[in-house]
């Protein structure tokens, strides 16, 4: 889903899939974690010009927060008003 960020982190925590949840909003490491071992992930398909929110959020910024465009594992502040793709995860 693409949304603003003050939204994502409900919208993991309500997530459902195949019966499972506890979703939650990565952090900038796990995003950059996951990029590590897309190869290995065969059930993750969100790979491409993509850019995803994380939890993480901009210390410095009360109104930005830190994501992650999954193709070169850069590393941006965004506004949270901004539009962006969120990828949620759970742990296992």
């Amino acid at each position: 889903s693409t949304l603003v960020g003050t939204a994502v982190t409900t919208a993991c925590a309500t997530y459902v899939q195949n019966g499972n949840m506890g979703w939650r909003v990565p952090t900038v490491r796990e995003l950059r974690l996951i990029i590590a071992f897309r190869n290995e992930l065969t059930s993750c398909n969100i790979f491409g010009e993509v850019t995803c929110w994380s939890a993480t959020e901009n210390s410095t910024d009360n109104y930005s927060m830190w994501g992650v465009n999954l193709t070169t594992g850069n590393v941006f502040s965004a506004e949270k008003a901004r539009l962006i793709r969120v990828c949620c995860v759970r742990d296992l």
